[in-house]
């Protein structure tokens, strides 16, 4: 069985949290079963557009920017 994470950041205020900047991360496990590594590595794009959508949705442009990193991990 393979997995996916994503590592989603979030930038508020740009900076570094001692001058004030404000980024939040945090690391999600997709509940989606792969089977293979490919199988994996191929729903990347389709999996980084749909956070990136959910981003866009729940803040609109709040968000200065954003970082979206998936890997896939597993396999025989």
């Amino acid at each position: 069985m393979v997995k996916m994470f994503v590592l989603i950041c979030v930038v508020w205020v740009e900076g570094n949290r001692y001058d004030g900047g404000e980024q939040k991360c945090i690391m999600h496990e997709s509940q989606v079963k792969y089977m293979t590594l490919d199988q994996c590595r191929s729903d990347i794009p389709k999996s980084e557009q749909l956070i990136e959508g959910a981003i866009y949705d729940n803040f609109g442009e709040e968000p200065i920017s954003h970082e979206i990193m998936a890997g896939c991990f597993g396999g025989a």
